[in-house]
């Protein structure tokens, strides 16, 4: 392993151009946005366990995790320094791994004493200063000064009333972030890959320690604690320092640091979002400050880019959907089949751990149903079951509305594909129905019929996905079966009877004990209605449909293994029958140990990947080929007339 040289380790060589600028500026805000998402969590944990011990939880789950990704790289890295006797290289190694600590340690003792947003804009300081330090031109410092004035803005609110010592340990993280900066850069220069970072992270975790267990044992070794340190570990620390450090090798420390200068105003959205912090004018006109700043100093490392070549990228970046191809548009229709996938599960966690509503007063909503505000007699894990699935939402919108507009642009030799306009058309407007059947359910307080209509809207919606992920790869013809006719029977008889099956499966939620809970404003829990059935009597109607499936699946399997069924169809019987097998045993398991919802949710997310399986197997006994040639009342070949001369 050999020491990189600056140039390698700096910006990008050869033409200057937006893309070597976007990748740096781009890992740069998502490392923002990660640890200040660890910053919120860890600020929660600190009923619990004092800061210190945070920061030795979230320092040691990093330094463990990195260590077990990166060992190799980093055995490597200590082997030739000791071999190398490189002196200068681990000083500046065990520099930044100092560095490391006093910032981590710092802010952590800042973020108990002062609010989480005016921490960070103290602590911005050091990245500010670096950015002053390096200025060569009068226009850097005016910028730099402009988002000084944006951190004065957004520290404003909470003048006159800020702890002194909460204020000095910010100061002592913001000099420890410079020096973050700094020697990263440095280590960069001296290891390849990230076997510095690990090696620095590991020094990090050491020297805290001490401090560290001395004031959380132990209370800090329950395991939810140390599941929460994991978390924070791998959100601020791992993911970010990742992103950072490799961002530092494409671009000059003084530009990395005015990038960064986006920290104040990630943390105050942050803070909103996670916290329900609100925000002042004054501190909005502070996060616009930053902004602005951040991105005129960027502007100092765009030059040469020209109207023609930003126009030349968004022309690269709006084709995939205007003139989508037909890997694009299965893409998008993936994109579907995995979001619904995840909703739908996503869904029933929050029902089955009674976590809440989220928007009781539907469709007129509070303001804290935007934000993931903690409700009386939740715990902080229902408030972030119930506030993640609201997220999911909007993805789950926009991959939606993309996969109808890329299948109205997408021609298939110059045609528009009618069949996958309308089956992605299925998918905005069951959006829009299930917005509609949700608000229902709240208003209805979880009645258990609504709750089914619900579910069973969304397993629709699913199998649309499936269906038009499938067809994109297929011509626009007529289907014709690749078996025979008494399995494609059996295989459509399959389908019919598995959505029969998820349909009995919310009748014996809903009458169970895990139909459902709400909280009232008094953390008072209430249980909703249920159907009046007897348990017993719909739980053996649910698991006698479950046989008669695997009666179905066993002789479509056989019938398939034994004729000219295509290779994949015979494969996906395979799994679905494995796959009905393991569902089998894990519903028994579950009745006879009275219901967890673990185990129940675990149930709920194996008969959705069943669903998508069983309509798999279905469309692969059969294909479409290209259109005939002249269908649709436009022929193949247009005809010609030659007229006589005049």
């Amino acid at each position: 392993m050999g020491v990189r040289t600056a140039q390698s380790a700096g910006r990008p060589r050869g033409r200057a151009g937006l893309a070597p600028v976007a990748l740096p500026a781009a890992l740069v805000l998502s490392g923002a946005v990660s640890v200040q998402v660890g910053a919120g969590i860890a600020d929660r944990l600190f009923s619990q366990v004092p800061p210190a011990a945070v920061t030795t939880l979230r320092l040691w789950a990093a330094a463990l995790i990195m260590v077990a990704i990166g060992w190799r790289g980093a055995a490597r890295a200590v082997a030739d320094l000791i071999d190398r006797r490189a002196f200068r290289d681990a000083a500046a190694t065990a520099s930044f791994g100092i560095a490391l600590a006093v910032m981590n340690f710092s802010i952590y003792q800042a973020f108990e004493r002062i609010p989480l947003g005016v921490a960070v804009t103290v602590e911005f300081l050091g990245p500010l200063a670096v950015a002053v330090a390096g200025a060569r031109r009068p226009a850097s410092l005016a910028w730099a000064g402009l988002a000084a004035v944006g951190v004065l803005l957004l520290a404003q609110g909470s003048a006159g009333h800020l702890d002194l010592a909460g204020v000095a340990f910010a100061l002592v993280s913001a000099a420890g972030w410079a020096g973050y900066i700094l020697l990263s850069r440095a280590t960069g220069q001296r290891f390849s890959g990230s076997s510095g970072l690990v090696i620095a992270m590991c020094v990090a975790a050491v020297l805290v320690t001490g401090p560290g267990v001395a004031a959380g044992t132990p209370a800090m070794f329950r395991l939810p604690v140390l599941a929460t340190g994991v978390a924070v570990g791998l959100l601020s620390s791992v993911i970010p320092y990742w992103l950072e450090f490799e961002a530092l090798r494409r671009v000059a420390a003084r530009v990395f640091g005015v990038w960064m200068s986006v920290q104040p105003a990630v943390a105050a959205l942050i803070g909103l979002a996670m916290l329900g912090q609100r925000l002042s004018p004054a501190e909005w006109a502070g996060i616009c400050c930053v902004v602005v700043a951040s991105a005129c100093a960027a502007r100092g490392a765009l030059r040469g880019i020209t109207m023609e070549r930003v126009s030349s990228w968004l022309a690269r970046v709006t084709a995939a959907v205007l003139r989508p191809t037909q890997a694009t548009v299965r893409g998008f229709a993936l994109a579907a089949v995995i979001s619904n996938a995840v909703i739908i599960s996503t869904g029933e966690a929050v029902r089955l751990s009674s976590s809440g509503l989220g928007c009781p007063d539907w469709p007129q909503c509070t303001k804290t149903s935007v934000v993931a505000a903690h409700s009386v007699g939740q715990t902080m894990l229902n408030t972030w079951i119930e506030f993640g699935n609201r997220l999911l939402n909007f993805p789950l919108v926009a991959i939606a509305g993309l996969a109808f507009i890329v299948c109205w642009q997408y021609r298939q030799d110059g045609r528009r594909r009618r069949d996958l306009v309308w089956l992605s058309a299925a998918l905005p407007l069951g959006v829009i129905a299930q917005a509609v059947v949700g608000g229902i359910v709240v208003l209805t307080r979880l009645n258990p019929a609504m709750v089914a209509v619900h579910y069973l809207l969304s397993s629709a919606i699913l199998a649309a996905a499936v269906v038009l992920h499938v067809r994109v790869g297929e011509g626009a013809g007529p289907a014709r079966s690749l078996v025979r006719t008494d399995l494609r029977v059996l295989a459509g008889l399959l389908v019919g009877v598995t959505a029969l099956m998820l349909a009995a499966g919310t009748v014996v939620t809903g009458t169970g004990p895990l139909a459902g809970t709400v909280i009232d404003s008094d953390g008072h829990r209430t249980t909703v209605p249920r159907f009046h059935f007897a348990l017993e009597s719909v739980t053996q109607l649910h698991a006698d449909i479950g046989w008669f499936i695997g009666a179905l699946a066993v002789a479509l399997v056989i019938g398939l293994r034994y004729s000219t069924a295509p290779r994949p169809a015979v494969r996906l019987g395979w799994v679905v029958l494995i796959g009905l097998g393991v569902q089998g045993v894990i519903g028994y398991v579950q009745y006879f140990n009275h219901l967890p919802a673990g185990l129940v949710w675990v149930h709920v997310v194996v008969s959705v990947l069943l669903w998508i399986c069983v309509v798999r197997l279905y469309l692969a006994t059969r294909e479409r080929t290209a259109e005939p040639a002249g269908a649709g009342g436009t022929p193949a070949v247009p005809v010609t007339e030659e007229l006589p001369a005049r």
